[in-house]
């Protein structure tokens, strides 16, 4: 297991690790992605492959013992009509919370923790099953079919998850026929916000949005793209009283390609892409403490399908400049490919990091995918003239203005 570096104040970090642990145990369900060639773990409050507490979950091949990243989360900041930041971000539960299992009432307040710690999972085939059986006699709804959340209770969205509606009476009847609707042969719904304590990770004025996630999977062993990978579709609305301008929405990832200290990373601009590749053609050794892939590993993408991707950074597992971000500020300027001192990713043949570099840039080692600057070097790729690091990304879309009550999908 790797170390994930915590230089903070003691008397801070106490402080954090005992809200940490009450957090802990109000909200801890996960649910997994377990078809196709992936085993993906999702927790109750949005985060992404981090098997809690603190270990990784999302393995490729599935069975296999070896990881290719360690934890993913949205991250997403933008300003009120007043100028004031409020965002929402999550790395690790270790450091603090922003995200909270759960939907936003029509009142505007969160929905009870312990009630929403949950997660929804169904199957292809069982709902084939269900749409084809549901009018025998004798027969029973299968629970997760049942239990799909389809209408809100009094006082949340008449609509919660999506489903067939047989009748068009807006009611979820499973034994009616009603079904959920999902994407893929495999699926997860989970439904969480910003809203219902305060942001222990970034310390950061919530946003008051409400996030319904669907992740999905196809069992398609004739198709290696689809059986190697696991889809994330997100529907984010502000429930808050707010107008944002300037928004930001950014998939962070803890690439750990098998052996955390090999990896390089990097954005592919055309692709919508972040991704981390291995240094050499032999991934880790003993001393790594992680499950390697060994001779020939492979290579693990990011990518944004609806939005293009707008900026990409890459942090260090330190507290320098180029580290670990310690401010709500610092999160946001990360979304916004700036460093924490607040240069702009700016690059030259001298400054191979992005830091204080002669060219201004939007990308974190695109190579030649970023048309939008000339004279970077032709090493801007990969990393490839660093020395391989436990790094991690974001790449970023936006800006956006969304209103009060507005959607984002």
């Amino acid at each position: 297991m790797k170390t994930i570096t915590l230089q903070k104040v003691l008397t801070t970090l106490c402080c954090f690790f005992t809200l940490h642990v009450l957090h802990a145990q109000q909200y801890d369900a996960t649910e997994t992605i377990d078809t196709g060639n992936i085993r993906a773990v999702i927790n109750s409050n949005g985060t992404l492959f981090e098997q809690f507490p603190y270990d990784n979950g999302f393995e490729a091949p599935k069975g296999g013992g070896v990881h290719a990243t360690f934890a993913a989360n949205l991250w997403m900041g933008g300003l009120d009509d007043g100028g004031q930041l409020h965002l929402a971000a999550s790395t690790y539960r270790q450091t603090g919370d922003d995200f909270f299992p759960g939907p936003i009432a029509t009142n505007g307040a969160a929905g009870d923790i312990e009630t929403w710690d949950q997660l929804w999972k169904v199957g292809k085939a069982e709902i084939a099953h269900h749409k084809t059986h549901y009018t025998d006699a004798g027969y029973v709804v299968p629970q997760r079919i049942a239990n799909w959340p389809g209408n809100g209770p009094a006082g949340f969205d008449a609509i919660m998850a999506p489903f067939a509606d047989l009748n068009n009476n807006g009611i979820y009847e499973p034994s009616a026929g009603d079904y959920p609707a999902i994407y893929g042969d495999q699926a997860v719904y989970f439904i969480f916000n910003d809203l219902a304590l305060p942001h222990t990770e970034t310390n950061a004025l919530p946003l008051g949005f409400e996030v319904h996630g669907m992740a999905y999977a196809f069992n398609a062993a004739t198709n290696l793209l689809l059986e190697n990978s696991v889809f994330f579709n997100y529907t984010l609305k502000n429930k808050s009283g707010n107008n944002y301008h300037d928004l930001y929405f950014g998939l962070w990832n803890d690439f750990d390609l098998g052996c955390y200290a090999d990896d390089y990373v990097g954005t592919d601009v055309a692709k919508n892409t972040i991704f981390v590749i291995n240094q050499d053609s032999i991934d880790g050794d003993i001393s790594c403490g992680n499950p390697s892939y060994g001779v020939d590993p492979p290579a693990l993408a990011a990518t944004w399908l609806s939005h293009p991707i707008t900026k990409s950074i890459g942090y260090h597992n330190d507290f320098s400049v180029l580290g670990n971000p310690e401010t709500s500020d610092d999160y946001y300027d990360f979304l916004r490919a700036i460093w924490k001192d607040g240069s702009p990713l700016a690059v030259d043949s001298l400054n191979p990091d992005g830091y204080q570099g002669a060219d201004t840039v939007d990308f974190y080692f695109p190579g030649t995918s970023d048309s939008s600057v000339s004279g970077q070097p032709s090493n801007w790729w990969w990393n490839a003239n660093l020395d391989p690091t436990d790094i991690r990304m974001i790449g970023s879309i936006g800006p956006f203005n969304l209103l009060s009550q507005g959607v984002i999908s």
